[in-house]
């Protein structure tokens, strides 16, 4: 266990990237749910395409009784309205520890 209080969010994703054993990295806000099949699905595009970085899936908004709000459908990558090719909000994008090790780990925006 480690103690994270007060670090912020880009600290404390530097401390796992460091600690991390596995070839993929992956945030998860407290309120985040994912679905059974995600890791693999996500992991497995990553090992098919070696030149692709980040992969994120759409997400559903849901209500405190898990009732769904709305969907939200990312684009891809390259498509017409290029403001809508990236995550949310980061939570849920599964990226190459290897990318993340280059760039010298989580930048503090």
């Amino acid at each position: 266990m480690f103690n994270t209080d007060g670090i912020g969010l880009p600290r404390v994703a530097n401390m796992a990237l460091k600690h991390a054993k596995g070839s993929y990295i992956i945030r998860l806000d407290a309120d985040d749910v994912l679905d059974e099949n995600i890791l693999l699905v996500l992991s497995n595009y990553l090992d098919r395409y070696p030149d692709i970085a980040f992969v994120f899936p759409d997400y559903f908004l849901v209500d405190e009784q898990g009732g769904v709000i709305r969907y939200e459908g990312r684009q891809s990558v390259y498509t017409k309205n290029h403001l809508l090719d990236i995550p949310a909000n980061g939570a849920c994008t599964m990226i190459r520890k290897s990318v993340l090790n280059q760039l010298g780990g989580i930048v503090k925006i």
